[in-house]
């Protein structure tokens, strides 16, 4: 029952790499929304703390999606020259 995703394909690497592009576009969507749309209004007192290292935490994840989608680019053009 869940070795069907894996042998049509649905969770491979590339399809990884799309689905953590889409991930990429969410999180920055989500910390948009947390702290310019509701957190604006907080009266929490280590709002800027937090803002901070959940910036870094977002940059850096971004950066690694764009990272591994670049990795599966080069590794799916190297298997094509494999193949030939």
């Amino acid at each position: 029952m869940l070795r069907k995703p894996l042998e049509s394909g649905r969770q491979g690497p590339n399809n990884l790499g799309a689905k953590l592009l889409l991930a990429a576009f969410l999180q920055t969507l989500t910390f948009f929304v947390t702290y310019v749309v509701v957190a604006d209004q907080s009266y929490y007192p280590f709002k800027k703390y937090i803002f901070i290292i959940h910036l870094i935490i977002t940059i850096v994840l971004i950066i690694l999606f764009i990272q591994y989608q670049k990795y599966i680019k080069r590794e799916k053009e190297h298997s094509i020259w494999l193949l030939f």
